[in-house]
């Protein structure tokens, strides 16, 4: 393997990482939104709770989301 297909290869590893950290931004979003606006979703614990953990998952989704932006930049 020759130097530019290695830096190739590194160059394709590193849009995959992008491509499923973007994916897990999305999941985790898409978890955070369901646990805000579908009253029927896990109905046995209190608004509170759902509410709160829709939050915490939406604020790591934006985490994720940084991240990525970061290692996209560099």
């Amino acid at each position: 393997m020759n130097k530019e297909n290695a830096e190739n290869t590194r160059t394709i590893r590193e849009n995959m990482f992008a491509v499923f950290g973007i994916l897990m931004f999305l999941i985790y979003l898409a978890i955070g939104v369901s646990l805000l606006a579908v009253p029927t979703l896990l109905n046995d614990y209190p608004t509170s709770i759902k509410v709160a953990l829709g939050v915490l998952f939406i604020i790591y989704a934006l985490f994720r989301l940084m991240r990525i932006i970061r290692s996209l930049r560099n």
